[in-house]
């Protein structure tokens, strides 16, 4: 009976451990896995989704929405003509329907289904945006953007991305500013060098 018990407790702890390994290295394995994935759908071609979906070049344009008059090639990345798409298009590349899609990214019902996905995607909620495009809080995307103290979570994406740009022109003409400053100063003479010169004349 003792030794049963004993077996049973040695069971249970190494099942402990056994979770306790799992619980510490299976979210950085979905994390990497996920991360993965996300690769793989971003370096996906359109010879790839074609063959997945067995469409023919036209019939892929029209499947997602795209006009007619973009230019495409089999050998593009899908993820680059995502912008392209309609929302309705978007929704189906996907793998959604366009209420799945308003409700994940905060859409407004007012946008109709073939709205240009870049146009849906400049009224989507910052606070959304950033964490679908960035992979962050709103806190951590404020503390990394230039301007952001003025953004609020609900403002939309294209207006915040206006004071993020404006932001970043600022800042880029200020570094441009001071790098001047600091090498008309490093090309001027000191007064005592100056003095010195009068002094051999």
């Amino acid at each position: 009976m003792f030794n049963a018990i004993v077996a049973a407790v040695i069971v249970a702890v190494f099942g402990l451990g056994c979770y306790a390994v799992g619980a510490k290295y299976i979210p950085r394995y979905q994390e990497q896995r996920a991360q993965q994935k996300q690769q793989e759908e971003q370096s996906k071609t359109v010879s790839d989704v074609m063959k997945e979906k067995s469409l023919t070049l036209d019939e892929f344009k029209t499947e997602y929405g795209i006009p007619a008059d973009t230019e495409v090639t089999e050998d593009q990345t899908a993820m680059s003509l995502t912008g392209s798409m309609t929302m309705e298009g978007y929704a189906k590349y996907e793998d959604m329907t366009l209420e799945e899609l308003r409700e994940k990214y905060g859409l407004s019902e007012d946008l109709a289904a073939d709205t240009p996905w870049q146009e849906a995607v400049n009224s989507m909620p910052v606070g959304i945006a950033a964490q679908e495009m960035f992979g962050m809080d709103f806190e951590t995307f404020k503390s990394q953007m230039p301007g952001a103290d003025s953004i609020t979570e609900d403002m939309t994406w294209g207006d915040a991305n206006k004071i993020i740009e404006a932001a970043y022109a600022a800042q880029q003409a200020q570094q441009k500013d001071d790098s001047s400053a600091a090498s008309d100063t490093e090309s001027s003479p000191s007064p005592d060098a100056a003095a010195d010169s009068g002094k051999d004349n």
